[in-house]
């Protein structure tokens, strides 16, 4: 195994005790990536009422439409991940048996796992959501 290859196994091993994944909840025994910069601000500095917010991700500005495609976008990424650093998981739309129905129910369950998270705002309406998040 080279260089390289080590490298990236390793980073996934120490995904929970890095500070760039301050954003990762353990929820029913799953890892759940929500968040961006959490309490970083657009120059760099913490701000300390956003720091420990799972929902701090939503306050920045974006609109509702922002929003939901930035979520959809973190569960493709989250999807990536599990394929890179977590043993060639494959799920969702990497799964090559996947069915339009086994993508929206592994969405759902990502869903429902950033809730239980706290990482969705107090405004936020999954049905509007859930009609954008196909597109």
């Amino acid at each position: 195994m080279g260089k390289k290859s080590r490298r990236r196994q390793n980073q996934g091993s120490n995904v929970g005790n890095s500070a760039a994944a301050s954003n990762i909840r353990s929820v029913d025994g799953q890892y759940v990536a929500i968040g961006g910069a959490g309490g970083i601000t657009s120059r760099g500095r913490i701000n300390r009422a956003h720091a420990n917010d799972p929902s701090a991700w939503a306050k920045g500005g974006l609109s509702k439409k922002d929003q939901y495609e930035w979520l959809c976008n973190c569960y493709q990424m989250r999807c990536d991940d599990d394929y890179v650093y977590g043993g060639c998981n494959l799920h969702g739309p990497y799964n090559p048996d996947a069915t339009p129905e086994s993508i929206a129910n592994d969405f759902l369950v990502f869903c429902t796992l950033a809730k239980r998270a706290k990482a969705f705002p107090s405004d936020w309406n999954m049905e509007a959501f859930l009609k954008v998040a196909p597109e």
